[in-house]
């Protein structure tokens, strides 16, 4: 006799199997088998004014790593968006969404970069809750509905300049490959690379945000799926 499994039924039999297999092998700690996430709003001011900033790029990423403490292998979702006038930003919630077996969510679930010239770049993440809270199947913004206060640069833009450096390990986070996920952050990118050239940081400087040469190169291999970064970063002009 013929038997037939609903769709989802099946899918979660086969990702609890899968799952299962890692658990075996001491990869992980137990982890939901999928995730959800909370919509986010918040507002953005300068911090010395308290006035709104508009103009704002924001990108929320909720970052897959390979163990509690590894390195990132991918995103389970990437959103950009701007502040308006009011230095409003919001982004929807998503999910449930299947868990890929090679990856957890910890902390950066949500990780969210603010950036604007002029200003030193923020990020907020939930780094520093409880254990516990990293396994929850549910994942929200600890710091959701609140005020973000950004600091203009001073000294001749010399702190922007200081903290551009350490952007490189939250550009590491979104490694050039078929999944794209640089594309669903262009904005921010094109803004890097301007900033770049602002401030200006060489080319070969290793510090800071890839340019927008060292960026084409790492893609050259997925331009097939991705598309030419220099042509999808030009469209995000102003």
């Amino acid at each position: 006799m013929r038997r037939v499994c609903p769709t989802s039924v099946s899918v979660l039999l086969l990702a609890s199997l899968v799952s299962g297999c890692y658990y075996g092998l001491g990869i992980y700690p137990v982890q939901p088998l999928w995730y959800r996430a909370d919509p986010i709003e918040a507002w953005v001011v300068d911090e010395a004014t308290g006035e709104p900033l508009g103009g704002v790029i924001v990108v929320a990423h909720w970052q897959l790593v390979n163990s509690p403490g590894g390195g990132p292998v991918g995103q389970m979702a990437v959103m950009e968006t701007v502040t308006d006038e009011a230095g409003r930003f919001a982004f929807p919630g998503w999910g449930p969404k299947l868990r890929p077996p090679w990856g957890v969510l910890i902390d950066d679930d949500p990780e969210v970069m603010l950036f604007k010239s002029g200003y030193v770049y923020d990020l907020l993440s939930n780094r520093g809750r409880r254990p516990e809270e990293s396994r929850r199947v549910r994942r929200k913004a600890a710091w959701n509905g609140t005020k973000v206060e950004m600091r203009p640069c001073s000294g001749a833009e010399t702190q922007c300049e200081e903290r551009l450096r350490y952007l490189t390990m939250f550009t590491y986070g979104f490694p050039f490959n078929k999944q794209c996920d640089w594309r669903r952050m262009r904005r921010l990118l094109r803004a890097f690379a301007t900033e770049r050239e602002k401030l200006g940081v060489r080319p070969e400087q290793a510090s800071g945000p890839p340019p927008l040469e060292e960026m084409q190169r790492r893609n050259a291999p997925f331009d097939r799926w991705c598309g030419d970064v220099a042509e999808a970063l030009e469209r995000c002009r102003d």
